[in-house]
């Protein structure tokens, strides 16, 4: 008896310790999230300005202008995926359904060659571990976008897609996989739509206002406008994994205390046995 309540008593103090653990990862989380918020809220300010001000200029273009270069396809067998992931886990499937949609995306493209660039060290472990290639590990968006649009333009890549989480509200979260080049320039999951203000249509006084000309405003802004797709896809996942994070810490935190619980009353119970047990053989001991 006495080695059962020693057990319990173990089981106690380390279920106590990961509920500890438990809450402040969840506190981290929730910190983590509001920040990441903001950021993302400034983020699609300057990336809806961007959309307007590229349908603005398009709108503008002279009948036969040829397309922007990157808004035309490469010569090339390779496509890239570019995959927002996270380096820490303990954030629900977040990373599982972000490799269950890589597979699902090369086994789209059995024509092409992809080559994967992961952002996150758990899906890049995970890709080593089942022998998935060509893969590359990248660190910053930053890195991303200057890697991308150099092997774009070189032809070393035809297309190049996006793997992200798209941030909805707290509970609504799903995987997106978008094109980023060659791109139209209304792509993006957070462009707005026309019709809504800042959005096609443009006055025929907006569209005679452009400086110096509407080709050299195209020119000026595709690249920021792909820069400012793959910063929002990472933010975006960044979002997300926080929210799952958090989720996934206060589901932990309240089962780990559920477990106490029970934990506790069956020590006590196990307790009152053993004093009982103990009761009871000091009285047969004394009637002999």
């Amino acid at each position: 008896m006495a080695t059962v309540l020693s057990d319990v008593k173990r089981r106690i103090n380390t279920t106590a310790q990961i509920r500890k653990v438990t809450g402040t990862l969840q506190k981290v989380a929730s910190a983590k999230l509001a920040q990441d918020l903001r950021r993302i809220g400034n983020a699609n300010v300057y990336f809806h300005s961007i959309c307007r001000l590229l349908r603005l200029a398009h709108s503008a273009l002279p009948a036969g202008t040829p397309p922007h270069p990157l808004m035309v396809p490469r010569e090339s067998d390779t496509i890239c995926l570019v995959v927002f992931g996270s380096d820490r886990g303990l954030c629900g499937a977040f990373n599982t359904l972000l490799m269950n949609e890589v597979h699902r995306f090369v086994k789209a493209h059995p024509d092409k060659r992809v080559h994967i660039l992961f952002r996150g060290k758990v899906v890049y472990r995970r890709a080593l571990r089942i022998h998935m290639t060509p893969i590359e590990q990248m660190e910053e968006p930053g890195e991303i976008d200057n890697r991308v649009f150099d092997d774009f333009t070189n032809d070393k890549f035809s297309e190049v897609h996006m793997l992200y989480w798209d941030y909805v509200t707290g509970v609504d979260q799903n995987v997106v996989v978008e094109q980023v080049l060659p791109t139209p320039f209304t792509g993006g999951a957070n462009a707005p739509t026309p019709g809504t203000p800042g959005a096609a249509g443009a006055t025929r006084y907006e569209t005679e206002m452009i400086e110096p000309n509407p080709t050299a405003l195209m020119n000026a802004l595709m690249p920021e406008y792909v820069r400012c797709s793959i910063h929002n896809g990472y933010y975006n996942s960044l979002v997300t994994e926080n929210a799952q994070r958090r989720a996934s810490m206060t589901r932990a935190t309240e089962n780990a205390g559920e477990m106490l619980v029970d934990l506790k009353k069956s020590y006590s119970r196990l307790r009152q046995e053993s004093i009982t047990t103990e009761m009871l053989e000091i009285v047969a001991g004394m009637t002999r």
